[in-house]
């Protein structure tokens, strides 16, 4: 497919089991290395190195192509340093390239400045520049964004602990920040540990800068002995953004241990924005349910502002008030959130049958992700009932339509259950399409007219409405069979979930 130029291969991955011998041959590699080097329609290229001569065979044809926008080389159990020698002329070269991604093992300090001067001497620069590295020299990273005019990327992340690296006070991270005449708007430090005097240097830059970051990740693992002298994100939030809210980012990450008044800090900013924010992340520490009652019941103050995504990410114990809180808010008309994802937190009967209810008219929320596995029959049948109830043709038409996405795993689109019936993944696949109208006559449709089609109905109706009616269901169930038709086959194989058409 790659040989053929296929549109549809934009994005390879090589996992390291995949450059074993035992797994692919040579002829095999060597083939895929000329498909990667002709391609013009590839955009992304993860190369997760294994045996080390077949990727610094790899490499050679890499610098050959000329459509890779992201590169992702990750090899922490080889020295990196010839790797990214060998990669020279692609990295200088390719003027199609926007990220490169490099994966080193520890203290490769050689590896990183190779790859910094060879981005400085590119004719225009990356967009984005990641390093998952441990113990990478931070500063010096940051000194060459600073300074060198041709390594000044939109987005910089670090994907590892770096302890010990980065400087105490944050100084040149907090001067890049400030300075306006700098493209970078996104910066992740999720894995790196900031204390009291960064987060001051950061929230200084950021009101000096006077513009909102794009997307901002901080926190990390901060130690016991700094969280009990009291939270230092808390003085970063209010410092920062209570008089000035609409410098958060848009897209913000936190590392946080739960504190309720953080919790309580963070929504009072938020409903003070003047529009809402995209994307909500915070790492609890903690599992106490009090942070999130104290969180949902803040921003109900001013519903129209909460963001889009709201991603809890640890186990968090939801209790009777915060169930009532999470339910309150989404059924507040003005509630603009499209993802609720409380990862790894178990959620019971009763309390998805208080926020089913109050999803019933929500019309925003499209993904809630929560553990399933304390559901019963009892749960999914709620759940089933939610997106499509059956009991009459009005109450089907009435179902949630939004709702696309339920269970454990935000990365997968369906996510089977065997104590769910099929129809309730059928709906869900149905709510994917914009047009509501026709979702709601496609559920109709399928579940009371499909197999016998009953036309009381339609004999107190006039004989227009009667056509009109007719027509509808026809256009109905040409979109039924359409949307049948481009069904992800990969999430549904066997006899079992085998999809019949029906016609009228």
């Amino acid at each position: 497919r790659l040989e053929g130029n296929d549109p549809s291969i934009e994005h390879i991955k090589i996992h390291r089991w995949t450059n074993r011998r035992e797994l692919a041959s040579d002829e095999d590699f060597e083939r895929l290395g000329r498909a990667i080097a002709s391609s013009t329609k590839l955009i992304s290229l993860w190369i997760d190195c294994g045996h080390r001569a077949r990727v610094l065979q790899l490499l050679e044809y890499v610098n050959q192509n000329r459509s890779v926008e992201l590169l992702r080389l990750w090899a922490f159990d080889l020295p990196t340093l010839d790797l990214f020698q060998r990669l020279e002329p692609f990295l200088k070269n390719s003027d199609k390239l926007k990220c490169i991604n490099a994966g080193l093992g520890t203290v490769e300090d050689a590896a990183i400045r190779f790859v910094m001067n060879a981005l400085a001497q590119r004719q225009t620069s990356l967009d984005k520049i990641v390093f998952g590295c441990c113990q990478i020299d931070f500063d010096y990273v940051l000194s060459r964004i600073k300074n060198d005019p041709m390594i000044n990327p939109k987005s910089v992340s670090f994907e590892d602990n770096n302890i010990g690296y980065m400087d105490d006070d944050c100084v040149l991270l907090s001067e890049i920040i400030a300075d306006n005449n700098l493209s970078l708007e996104e910066i992740g430090l999720a894995y790196n540990p900031i204390g009291h005097g960064g987060l001051r240097s950061i929230a200084t830059a950021i009101a000096n800068r006077g513009r909102a970051l794009k997307f901002l990740s901080i926190g990390g693992s901060l130690g016991w002995e700094e969280m009990k002298n009291g939270d230092p994100l808390l003085v970063f939030i209010y410092s920062s953004f209570l008089l000035l809210p609409d410098l958060l980012p848009k897209c913000l990450e936190l590392s946080l241990y739960g504190d309720p008044d953080v919790f309580k800090a963070l929504g009072e900013v938020i409903t003070k924005r003047t529009c809402p924010m995209n994307t909500l992340k915070l790492k609890c520490l903690s599992r106490e349910g009090d942070a999130i009652l104290v969180f949902m019941g803040a921003l109900q103050s001013s519903p129209h502002q909460t963001p889009k995504l709201i991603d809890i990410g640890q186990p968090m114990y939801l209790s009777s008030d915060a169930i009532i809180a999470i339910s309150t808010l989404l059924q507040n008309q003005e509630c603009k959130i499209e993802g609720l994802v409380l990862r790894q937190t178990r959620i019971y009967d009763e309390s998805l049958a208080q926020i089913s209810l109050s999803l019933q008219k929500n019309v925003t929320l499209r993904e809630f992700i929560v553990d399933t596995k304390s559901l019963t029959n009892t749960g999914w049948d709620i759940m089933s009932s939610l997106v499509c109830n059956t009991s009459s043709i009005n109450s089907t038409y009435s179902s949630n339509h939004t709702l696309y996405k339920f269970g454990p795993n935000i990365s997968k689109r369906v996510q089977f259950d065997l104590r769910a019936d099929f129809k309730f993944y059928r709906s869900l696949k149905m709510n994917e399409l914009a047009d509501k109208k026709i979702v709601a006559r496609m559920k109709v449709v399928e579940n009371h007219f499909a197999r016998n089609l009953n036309f009381d109905p339609f004999i107190d109706m006039q004989p227009t409405l009667v056509v009109h009616s007719l027509r509808c269901m026809h256009e109905t169930f040409e979109a039924i069979h359409e949307q049948r038709s481009s069904y992800d086959d990969e999430n549904m194989r066997g006899e079992n979930n085998c999809l019949t058409i029906y016609y009228l």
